[in-house]
This record gives structure tokens, C-alpha cells and sequence, in this order.
């Protein structure tokens, strides 16, 4: 068994700055609303800005972006919490001018873990994985049993990560490296270290991949109903408008109003910037083991899992899998799949 790779993450996350006008978003794991479709759409918007190098806006996470805001202390929030530890951050990774704030709670704080697994749900992120309707609670206490911590995620505030101004998944994975950053430091992600994600939980995690060198901490992911948005220049050519709108809605419309990908036009930062691969990002995770799991009863399977399996075929990794059980977008919603992933945590934990 390795233990955590202490190294500091080398590549950049791709940051914008934007400004405009939206909304607050789902406040819950995403359903097929989430996936597919987006307000009305404007019959015209003002042309965005040509970016004077053509190349992608940048920025590097570091010790100087992340603050704690509320120290490491037991959670005392009720019994589904009893034993577990709560602490605040704050990060500005992300140069848009937004500070975002994540609470991370995690089990096992008697004894060194053998792994220490992230969970991160999907919509805003705006709520725990452990107090949701899905079975993640009972999969998170087996693991108990084995030695492996739960650190369960949730952005705070209102929008969580669709706070205004909205900027994509690519570039709100530098906070997700600078609250992972933080956790490795502290210990708190010690041993072997992975992380479950769940639809928007799992696209973010595989553009901080891509685009912020995780694949140097991440031993083992797990991602459910998801990841999706891979390549935006192939997305937005093609003649369907779903998903253009929510394209358009989490990367442009807020800057200016406009909506280059269902308008068929260039964007600025270009469709290539944005995606979760561009011809930028890192493709190659030669240590960290690779699951993803689509299901077969999630509303928008079909484009997800083309999505998956397009993502799976463009990046390399130590092992890739990929599975569609019986269960929904939330693959933790049904019994196939929270007992497939527990199997794959053990399985990658023991693994690797």
C-alpha cells in the first residue's frame, strides 16, 4: 500500500474573470433538468471579447489562497455526525473575485486511516453526501469498519459553486485543490487517498485532474453520473441545443450575456479552454486508478455516458473501468450502485 504523494500541485487551473447577472441553481444533487435544459434563451447577445494571445488565463492555488475559518473541532450537529470533525475553509484559488467557502467533516479521527476518500455530490454542491436521500451514509460507516476515513465536502453560502459570477467546472476545481492541498497537509487525507464524486461532484473532480495536477495526490476516483463536458468545440458543433443552454449558462452567459455555444460563434475564453480536456490539460494519471459508473436508470444516460466514455478514451491511467448499474443519476440512489461503490473504494484502497 503507497501512502499520499506529498507533492504541490504544477499545473494551472484555467480561470476567467466575469461579470453579469444569474441565479443561485438546484440546491441539491442535479436531475435530468440539470443535464438538459437552461432558461430561455436570448434570440441575441453582445459578442464576447477576443482574448489578445489566444491562449487560456491562468492561475496557481497555493498556501497563500486557502484561510481556515472555522478551526478543526468536533461537529456536534446531531447523531448522523457523532465521532466526526468539522472544520471551515476559505479559498481564493479561483481569480474571479469570488471567495468560496467549504466545510470538510470526516470520520475515523482515532487512528491513522489505511485511506481517506473525498465525497462531493453534484448541483452546487451545496450539501453533504451523508445527509442526502442517498445510501452514502450506510456505504460511509462500513468503511469505518475497514479503517478508510470519509471526508465529506460541501461548498457554503447560497450559490455554493454556482456562485455569481458563474465561471465552469475547469475553473472552480482550484478550490477543490486548495481545500485537498489543505487536507493532505493537515492529515487529514493520509493514506491511500481517492474520492467519490456524483454528477457535477464528478465532472469537477476530473477537470481538477486535468487541469491541477490531482492525479499527484488522487490514488483512486470513483465518478458517478459523470463526468461530462469533455470537449466543448465537439459539444457546441454539434446540431442539438441540449446540452448548449447549460454550456452557455455556466461559462459565458454571466460574463456578457451572450451564449456562443447555442449561437454556433467564438467564445472567449475559447470552447477548447473550458472543456474539461482541452488541448492544455493533462491527460495522463499513470497513479491513480480510474471507475466510473453511469446508470442505467439516470434520465440523461445516454449523453452522460457517451460523455464518460469519451473522457475514458482520452486520458491514460494506472487502471480504467467503466460500469452502468442499475441505479439513477445519483448512482448512490440505488442499492447496485452503493454497494459497487463500496466495493471499489475497499478494492482500490487495498489496491494500491
Amino acid at each position: 500500500m503507497t501512502t499520499t504523494r506529498f507533492k504541490h500541485f504544477l499545473l494551472p487551473v484555467l480561470l476567467v474573470a466575469l461579470a453579469g447577472c444569474g441565479g443561485s441553481g438546484d440546491p441539491g444533487e442535479p436531475g435530468s433538468s440539470d443535464v438538459l435544459t437552461g432558461p430561455p434563451v436570448p434570440t441575441q447577445g453582445p459578442e464576447p471579447s477576443v482574448g489578445p494571445s489566444g491562449r487560456c488565463p491562468t492561475a496557481h492555488p497555493g498556501p497563500g489562497t486557502l484561510t481556515v475559518v472555522k478551526a478543526p473541532a468536533p461537529c456536534n450537529d446531531g447523531p448522523l455526525w457523532s465521532g466526526w470533525r468539522c472544520v471551515v475553509l476559505q479559498s481564493t484559488a479561483n481569480t474571479n473575485g469570488v471567495t468560496y467557502q467549504v466545510e470538510a467533516r470526516w470520520n475515523v479521527v482515532d487512528r491513522k486511516p489505511v485511506g481517506s476518500w473525498t465525497w462531493l455530490v453534484g448541483g452546487r454542491s451545496g450539501a453533504f453526501f451523508r445527509e442526502g436521500t442517498t445510501r452514502a451514509n450506510s456505504v460511509q460507516d462500513a468503511l469505518v469498519g475497514d479503517q478508510i476515513r470519509s471526508i465529506d465536502l460541501k461548498f457554503l453560502g447560497t450559490s455554493g459553486t454556482q456562485a455569481f459570477p458563474r465561471n465552469g467546472w475547469v475553473n472552480i476545481s482550484a478550490v477543490y485543490a486548495d481545500v485537498l492541498q489543505w487536507l493532505v497537509r493537515n492529515k487529514v487525507a493520509e493514506g491511500v487517498v481517492g474520492h467519490v464524486g456524483s454528477s457535477g461532484g464528478a465532472t469537477l473532480i476530473a477537470a481538477a485532474l486535468a487541469n491541477q495536477g490531482c492525479h499527484k495526490y488522487l490514488d483512486g476516483v470513483i465518478l458517478g453520473g459523470g463526468p461530462w463536458w469533455i470537449d466543448l468545440n465537439q459539444l457546441c458543433a454539434q446540431g442539438s441545443q441540449a446540452p448548449k443552454s447549460l454550456i452557455d449558462d455556466w461559462t459565458w452567459r454571466e460574463m456578457d450575456g451572450s451564449r456562443p455555444c447555442q449561437q454556433g460563434r467564438g467564445a472567449d475564453p475559447s470552447f477548447d479552454c473550458m472543456s474539461i480536456l482541452g488541448s492544455t490539460s493533462v491527460k495522463h494519471y499513470f497513479k491513480t486508478k480510474v471507475a466510473v459508473l453511469v446508470g442505467t436508470q439516470d434520465p440523461n444516460g445516454t449523453f452522460i455516458a457517451g460523455e464518460a466514455q469519451n473522457w475514458l478514451s482520452r486520458i491514460t491511467a494506472e487502471s480504467k473501468s467503466f460500469e452502468r448499474p442499475a441505479t439513477g443519476h445519483n448512482v448512490l440512489s440505488g442499492a447496485a450502485g452503493s454497494n459497487r461503490v463500496l466495493a471499489l473504494v475497499r478494492q482500490i484502497t487495498a489496491a494500491s
